[in-house]
């Protein structure tokens, strides 16, 4: 008994950690209900609100991050966000140029993540094209690199153009032109299927590759996908639910799926929903191999998926995932229990699949789907298909799960 209460302590301390107060009081309760003579009750009290004032301290941080997201401290509308293990980003996009990075990006496929990596790059080598240092709006810095994106003349020579509205000729201190030749340069260096080859090929350095990756993770979690017009969205919801208040109940808008087998992301969805859209749209051409996808990380497209790799493709593309894929069973307890209102991940010990908007990610066909070629791999099928995927898979059953807030 006294393990039990144990794990339940702990269980409230992470409970708390993670920002569930009234979870965590409620594991408190349950240890003290648990006890059964006074003294002991008095002593556990005693403990226990050591215990909390310590918690509560801890959590003073997190009261801060929440506050920045959830309330008024954020500026322009952009959300200071820190990954999971990283800290906060410093600027985030400024919101009159969060288009360019987009059509940007999907001017040069460089799919979900293309705006998010154009912006940390755009940040670190010149601050969104504000600082004064020599080489940003004129001459070069001590390396020879030039303007907002920090170009050498020779790869400039051989990827510099002129963007929509942008500087006639091209001109690397033109930020519209310096923005689209980036993604040039980017996309002919392997982006998007290995991102970290064409950022070390935009400068070869590893701290460099680490700091734009950091700053693009948190970017994309704050809702700079590579979608125009997808921002930070979906707020209320997310707040809603993480300060214990029900979210009203709506008809929600369900997905297309396009001829060619992309789904279309309905417009009003939350800005995670459409990061998980484009990126099941990531992998609609991809083979079916057990395991694979998970022999890297989620920040780099594989050449195949199994059915938990691709769902935990979906759910990192999203900003709710970590950069490594889990199994199935892995899976069942991810999130919070049930069905989401947006995503919901059904997994058992031998398969795994995602719904998102009212259309579903699946490496199991029950339905026809485009592309046929590859004849596997994960392709977007109708909800229709849930029913017939339980009927048809040997456990049974899955464990239904969601993110918070969606």
């Amino acid at each position: 008994m006294a393990g039990g209460r144990a794990s339940r302590l702990v269980r409230a301390a992470r409970l708390a950690k993670d920002g569930d107060l009234a979870g965590a009081a409620f594991e408190l309760v349950r240890t003290t209900v648990l006890l059964k003579v006074a003294l002991p009750v008095l002593a556990a009290l005693t403990v226990l609100a050591i215990i909390l004032v310590a918690i509560l301290g801890s959590l003073t941080s997190v009261g801060t991050a929440a506050a920045q997201t959830c309330g008024s401290g954020t500026e322009g509308g952009s959300a200071t966000v820190g990954g999971e293990g990283a800290g906060p980003v410093g600027a985030p996009a400024p919101t009159a140029e969060v288009p360019l990075f987009q059509e940007a990006a999907v001017q040069f496929a460089l799919g979900a993540h293309g705006a998010s990596t154009l912006a940390a790059i755009n940040e670190v080598e010149s601050n969104f094209d504000t600082s004064n240092l020599p080489g940003v709006h004129s001459g070069a810095n001590s390396h020879g690199a030039e303007g907002p994106m920090q170009f050498e003349p020779g790869t400039w020579a051989k990827y510099g153009l002129i963007a929509p509205g942008g500087a006639n000729p091209a001109s690397p201190y033109d930020e519209d032109d310096a923005v689209w030749s980036a993604a040039n340069y980017l996309h002919a260096s392997g982006a998007p299927s290995d991102w970290q080859a064409a950022i070390y090929a935009y400068n070869h350095a590893g701290w460099y590759v680490d700091e734009v990756q950091k700053d693009a993770a948190a970017m994309y979690a704050s809702g700079l996908s590579g979608q125009p017009g997808a921002t930070t969205t979906g707020l209320a919801e997310q707040c809603a639910e993480d300060e214990g208040v029900a979210a009203e109940e709506t008809s929600l808008p369900t997905a297309q799926i396009l001829p060619g087998g992309a789904a279309e992301v309905p417009a009003d969805a939350p800005a995670a929903v459409k990061r998980a859209i484009a990126a099941g749209n990531e992998l609609i051409d991809k083979p079916y191999r057990y395991g694979g996808g998970h022999d890297q990380p989620l920040t780099t497209l594989a050449p195949s998926y199994d059915c938990s790799s691709a769902t935990s493709f979906v759910l990192y593309g999203a900003g709710l995932f970590g950069p490594a894929a889990e199994d199935s069973t892995q899976l069942e307890s991810y999130g919070l229990s049930g069905p989401g209102r947006w995503i919901t991940v059904y997994a058992n010990a031998g398969h795994a699949f995602i719904a998102v908007a009212g259309i579903v990610l699946d490496t199991a066909w029950y339905a026809p789907v485009q592309p046929t070629d590859p004849n596997s791999g994960p392709r977007w099928q109708p909800a229709s298909i849930i029913a017939p995927q339980y009927a048809g898979d040997p456990y049974g059953s899955f464990v239904e799960r969601h993110p918070n807030g969606l």
